[in-house]
């Protein structure tokens, strides 16, 4: 695995205003809604998509999917921590306001 790709993303993703995962939609879908200005996500649901879970399966049994799935894997944990980092800093700021 090269940990510069996942650095390079991070640093991709560091250009962006808003960042959000699937499993923090909600949150980011406030955000979204705040940086805009108006209503963004509320009332949108992420649903997955049939045949999913079997065609991560079949990918992952592929040496270089499995690589580039891992590297998918340590950014997606990379943002997470970071997002909820961010959304922790910005509950505790909006607590004593």
């Amino acid at each position: 695995m090269n940990r510069r790709h996942v650095s390079v993303a991070l640093d991709n993703l560091a250009d962006i205003s808003v960042v959000g995962s699937r499993r923090l939609f909600p949150t980011f879908s406030k955000v979204v809604a705040g940086y805009l200005g108006a209503a963004g996500f509320q009332e949108v649901g992420l649903d997955t998509l049939p045949g999913t879970l079997q065609l991560a399966k079949d990918l992952s049994d592929i040496g270089l999917v499995g690589d580039l799935l891992d590297e998918d894997i340590a950014l997606y944990n990379f943002v997470n921590e970071a997002l909820v980092e961010t959304n922790n800093a910005y509950e505790n700021h909006v607590t004593r306001n």
